[in-house]
């Protein structure tokens, strides 16, 4: 299989690079991508990055409980993990 176009976007959370999320398009007939590509492919990036660096911190035990009940998205996860973390001991 022969690769007719790919994009490699950074997983970037807080300033640290903490891996690469990776497409390709292997069929002939498919266009290569374009900066809407790009810009949506970052954007998932992003995201996941945060997800990642969230669950990270859940799992070392910085965040306080309840954080799922965060003001600014009732009911979920805000993303707003500064909101959540526990005070320095």
């Amino acid at each position: 299989m022969r690769t007719q176009s790919a994009m490699v976007v950074p997983l970037r959370a807080h300033g640290q690079t903490i891996g690469v999320l990776s497409f390709a398009r292997y069929a002939p007939e498919q266009p290569a991508f374009t900066q809407d590509d790009l810009s949506l492919a970052q954007d998932l990036a992003d995201r996941a990055a945060l997800a990642i660096h969230n669950a990270r911190l859940y799992r070392e035990g910085q965040l306080l409980p309840g954080a799922q009940r965060c003001r600014h998205a009732p009911g979920r996860g805000c993303g707003h993990y500064r909101h959540h973390r526990a005070a320095p001991r």
